[in-house]
Parts: C-alpha cells; structure tokens; sequence
C-alpha cells in the first residue's frame, strides 16, 4: 500500500463512517505516522514515502492514521508552488 492510498483509505473511512472491525485474528492493527514535515527536503520527502509505503506493505493495518505537522509551512517561501499542491498534481 503506497502512502497515498493510506490517506485515501484514511479519508474514504472518514466519509464513509465504517465500523472497525477486529480481523480474522481477532486484533484490529493501527499504524501512526506524525509529525512527517513533508516539504523541507525532496531527498527526505523521497525516502519517507518509501519508509511509509514498506512500513503499510509490511504491516497490514486496518487503519492507518496520519496525524501531527504533516506539510512544513516554515519551508514555504510564499512565492513557489506549495509543496501539497506539487504532491497532487504529480499523484504521488
């Protein structure tokens, strides 16, 4: 699961309302990502989805929360194309 479709699935649940269920295993996995800063660092920007996404394919959660600072605003200069609207448009 890339990250991406973890916010997705973490909105469409959302909008949605689903109830939780536990799985076949009778536990019900959470995984939390905060405080990510997206927008400081390509580099860093790079290598945390790729950490996320491994982290989603190996975990298996049944709810992925994203919580905390997510996009960096310090890092905006106002001037450029701010970093979520860049994320979008690539549909990273």
């Amino acid at each position: 699961m890339k990250f991406t479709d973890a916010l997705i699935l973490g909105i469409s649940l959302a909008v949605q309302a689903q109830d939780l269920r536990f799985n076949q295993n009778g536990k019900f996995k959470m995984v939390q990502f905060t405080d990510i800063h997206f927008g400081e660092d390509d580099k860093d920007d790079a290598s945390n989805q790729k950490l996320m996404g491994e982290i989603l394919d190996y975990e298996k959660p049944d709810l992925v929360i994203i919580t905390g600072d997510v996009v960096s605003g310090y890092a905006w200069d106002g001037k450029t194309t701010p970093w979520a609207s860049v994320q979008w448009t690539k549909g990273v």
